[in-house]
Parts: structure tokens; C-alpha cells; sequence
């Protein structure tokens, strides 16, 4: 089987249920956070792995507790994380999510801008890493920011010039991106 590559963003979500607080007095020691594996290019590649393709994933994370995590959670499930480096000069991206009892949600993240996974240089990425793998994927999330940006064009390019099919989630955000 071809394998794919994975390129962008891997985070830690956050998800707190929050009580019914209509009843009156709410407990909210029920409230407990729950950690999970997010982002999603690690998301991509954490579904590809379940599904038996071979898969890497190229992208940074904060030298941080969660980014430890994160980096063990993605190896249990199963991707390779030989190219998922650590950053020193920005934290791993939490989504936290506030989710009400009758599903709906309101979500922050953070940092809110400058996460660890737009800190991947272009430069660190080499040409051979494509070698052997029939599918690059990426996401918009990364294209928001420098250098992160500037990476994912050039590997996108490396792949087409190898003849890779490439895919690209835009994971567009309206709502909440200022785009630039």
C-alpha cells in the first residue's frame, strides 16, 4: 500500500461538558476536562493510520507537557512522528471546548495566534521525506501564518514536481481568522 504524508497542525483539544444549569445550583465537579489529540492534519493522519495506510506526519508542536502528548498520542494511534519537532519559542495550540448540555459548544483557542504549528521553516523540509509516498495532505490552518505558510507552498510544490497527488483541507474559519 502507497503511503501519504501529512503536513500541519497537531494540537491538544480540550473538552469540558458543562452541567444543566437550569435546574439551579450547578455542581460543577462533574465538569471534568478531557484531553484528546486534535488538529487537523492530525486528525488526517490519525484516520489514515486507523484505516492502515502507512502515514507521516510533518509539522511542530511546543516543548511543551502537551506537545509530549500529543506526540505520544499520534505515536499509540500509530503515525509516524519522526518529522513532528518540537519548538522552543512557541506553545502547543489548545482548542478548548465549552460543550452545554444540549450540544452546542463554544470553542477558544490557544494561543490565539503564533501556536508552535506555525513555526515549521521550509528549509527543514528535504525532498526525499516525499520518496516512495503517493499522497501529500495539508491544511489552511497552516497557510495562516509565516513561516508555516511558506513551508506548505514548498512542499506542495516538491510533491507535484514528484508527482504526488496533493490535497488540501482549507479548513476555512471565517468567523474567527483574520486572514491576511
Amino acid at each position: 500500500m502507497a503511503s501519504a504524508i501529512v503536513l500541519g497542525d497537531a494540537c491538544v483539544d480540550m473538552l469540558i461538558r458543562l452541567p444543566d444549569r437550569s435546574a439551579g445550583r450547578v455542581d460543577l465537579r462533574c465538569a471534568t476536562p478531557q484531553l484528546h489529540g486534535g488538529g487537523t492534519a492530525a486528525n488526517v493522519a490519525v484516520a489514515l493510520a486507523r484505516l492502515g495506510v502507512p502515514v507521516s506526519l510533518i509539522g511542530t508542536l511546543g516543548d511543551d507537557g502537551y506537545g509530549r502528548w500529543v506526540h505520544a498520542d499520534l505515536a499509540r494511534e500509530g503515525v509516524n512522528v519522526k518529522r513532528l519537532f518540537p519548538v522552543r519559542q512557541a506553545f502547543t495550540s489548545m482548542v478548548i471546548a465549552l460543550i452545554e448540555p444540549d450540544g452546542e459548544r463554544l470553542v477558544v483557542v490557544w494561543p490565539p495566534e503564533g501556536g508552535a504549528h506555525l513555526q515549521l521553516q521550509p528549509d527543514v523540509i528535504r525532498p526525499e521525506w516525499l520518496t516512495g509516498a503517493a499522497w501529500l495532505h495539508t491544511t489552511g490552518v497552516c497557510l495562516r501564518g509565516a513561516p508555516a505558510r511558506q513551508a506548505v507552498l514548498h512542499a506542495m510544490q516538491l510533491a507535484r514536481r514528484d508527482g504526488l497527488t496533493v490535497s488540501l483541507d482549507l479548513n476555512l474559519r471565517l468567523e474567527s481568522w483574520t486572514l491576511d
